[in-house]
């Protein structure tokens, strides 16, 4: 299992703290956007989860196609 973090300041006018785990199976992370423009007095921030399944697909059967040898 893995816990990974992340603060990106992102064009003058948010802050992002994104926090998460990590298995082999699946991944969950949160994070929260604050807002530092002017726009600070309009707007509370926002907030976002996000889940991945990692699914176990069976590998696709390669398809030969034979060309037959021209005989003389």
């Amino acid at each position: 299992m893995l816990l990974w973090q992340v603060c990106n300041y992102r064009n003058q006018d948010a802050v992002i703290a994104l926090v998460g785990i990590k298995t082999n199976s699946f991944q969950f992370g949160y994070s929260y956007d604050v807002t530092i423009s002017k726009l600070a007095g309009n707007t509370a921030g926002s907030h976002e989860i996000s889940l991945q399944i990692q699914m176990q697909c069976k590998p696709k059967k390669k398809k030969y196609r034979t060309i037959s040898c021209p005989s003389f």
